[in-house]
């Protein structure tokens, strides 16, 4: 049986304050909001387009306490 490989594509974490992103915002100018899935202790998570790979993908923003623990990221 063939194993598929999984598309991977290197990620950076910015640490910017964090910010509602309405459906259609373009952030750090890749990706495109779609709409949220949802929220918690971690930060928030969305359903966007990313122009680079032309696909859809989950995107992870981190709250600001979070991001801005050094051992965390």
């Amino acid at each position: 049986m063939a194993v598929e490989r999984a598309f991977v594509v290197p990620t950076r974490t910015d640490q910017a304050a964090r910010r509602d992103l309405p459906a259609g915002t373009l952030f750090a100018s890749r990706y495109e909001i779609i709409e949220p899935l949802g929220q918690g202790g971690m930060g928030q998570a969305f359903r966007a387009y990313d122009r680079e790979v032309e696909d859809t993908v989950a995107l992870k923003l981190l709250g600001a306490e979070v991001a801005a623990d050094e051992d965390v990221i």
